[in-house]
C-alpha cells in the first residue's frame, strides 16, 4: 500500500497542498514570464485587419517580464501595483491579404505599470479554488522601432505619416493609457506561495504602438525634408498598390491591444498562515509517512 502511496506521489508531487485560510490582511509580491501577442494594424489573419483575437500571429510571438507588490485581505479581495516590461512585433508579410503589399515590419519594446483590483475564490469553492479575475487602469510607455541594414531606428521622430511637416497632425505621445483585465488560476504550495496560469488583456487608447494609423503622405516631401531613412519607414515596400499619397495606411478607428499568457509566482512577506514546527519537506506537503531521511516510516 505504502509503494502504491510512492508511485502517486511521483505523479503529482505538484498538487496544491491544502492550507488554513489566512486570518488577517497579508502582502504579497509577484513576478511573472510570458508570452506576448500583438493586437495591431499590422500582420495577422488573412483578411483585413480587426485588432481583435483573429488577428494573433503565432510567428510573432514574444515576450514579457514583470513584477508585483499586493495588498491581500483574508475575504479573497487583493489590490496591487506592477510594473511590467513587454516586446511586441507586428510584420504585414506575415498575412495574405490587402495588408501584405504595404509589408511594414515593426518591434515596439513598452514599459506598464497599473493599479489592479482581483477577487480569487476561496477554499471552499471546490475545484474552482484559487480561480481568480482582475481589472485595473495603468500607462504604458511605448517606442516603436523598425530595422534597416541592420539598424534600428525609433519610428515616432522619424514621423512617417507627415507629422513633421504637415501642421493638422501632432505626434502621437510615448504614453497611451490602458486598461488590464484578465483571469488565471492558483496552484497553491505551502506557506501561502502559489503559481498561477494567467491570462492577462490590454486594452490600449492609441493607434500608435506600430506606428502606423492613418493614410500615406506626400513620400517625395518626407524625402527631401527629412532624408531617406524616414522615406523608407514612411513607404518600405517597393509594390506600386502602396504608398500612395492619401491612401490608407492604417485604420485610426482601431486601437492597437495586445495581451500576455504566462505563469506567475506570488509568494506573501508577511503571511498569517500557521506555523509549522516539523522542518520536514515532506511534512509540509502533508506526506507524513515520509520521514526527513526520505525512508517510509513504520
Amino acid at each position: 500500500m505504502r509503494l502504491a502511496k510512492l508511485y502517486i506521489l511521483t505523479i503529482f508531487i505538484g498538487k496544491a497542498y491544502a492550507q488554513k485560510l489566512p486570518t488577517r490582511p497579508y502582502w504579497s509580491y509577484n513576478t511573472t514570464l510570458s508570452s506576448s501577442f500583438f493586437l495591431s494594424d499590422l500582420g495577422g489573419k488573412n483578411g483585413n485587419g480587426t485588432n481583435d483575437f483573429q488577428d494573433i500571429d503565432p510567428n510573432k510571438t514574444r515576450f514579457a517580464l514583470g513584477g508585483s507588490i499586493n495588498y491581500n485581505l483574508p475575504v479573497g479581495f487583493s489590490t496591487g501595483i506592477d510594473l511590467n516590461w513587454v516586446r511586441l512585433a507586428g510584420d504585414d508579410s506575415e498575412t495574405q491579404s490587402g495588408r501584405t503589399p504595404r509589408m511594414i515590419s515593426i518591434r515596439t519594446d513598452l514599459l506598464e505599470s497599473n493599479l489592479t483590483f482581483k477577487y480569487t475564490l476561496p477554499k471552499r469553492t471546490g475545484s474552482a479554488n484559487g480561480l481568480y479575475f482582475f481589472v485595473g487602469a495603468g500607462a504604458a510607455y511605448y517606442q516603436p522601432k523598425a530595422e534597416w541594414n541592420g539598424t534600428w531606428y525609433n519610428l515616432r521622430e522619424l514621423g512617417t505619416e507627415g507629422q513633421l511637416l504637415d501642421p493638422t497632425k501632432n505626434i502621437y505621445t510615448k504614453i497611451t493609457p490602458v486598461l488590464p483585465f484578465g483571469f488565471g488560476k492558483k496552484f497553491y504550495f505551502y506557506n501561502g506561495v502559489s503559481l498561477a496560469a494567467d491570462f492577462n488583456f490590454r486594452k490600449s487608447y492609441t493607434d500608435y504602438i506600430d506606428d502606423v494609423s492613418t493614410v500615406y503622405f506626400d513620400n517625395n516631401l518626407i524625402l527631401n525634408t527629412n532624408g531617406s531613412i524616414a522615406a523608407h519607414f514612411a513607404n518600405p515596400s517597393s509594390n506600386p498598390k502602396a504608398g500612395v499619397t492619401g491612401n490608407k495606411r492604417g485604420n485610426p478607428n482601431r486601437m492597437d491591444n495586445y495581451f500576455l499568457v504566462g505563469c506567475r509566482l506570488e509568494v506573501p512577506i508577511r503571511n498569517n498562515y500557521r506555523r509549522r514546527k516539523r522542518s520536514n519537506l515532506f511534512d509540509a506537503f502533508g506526506i507524513h509517512w515520509i520521514d526527513e531521511n526520505g525512508r517510509l516510516r513504520n
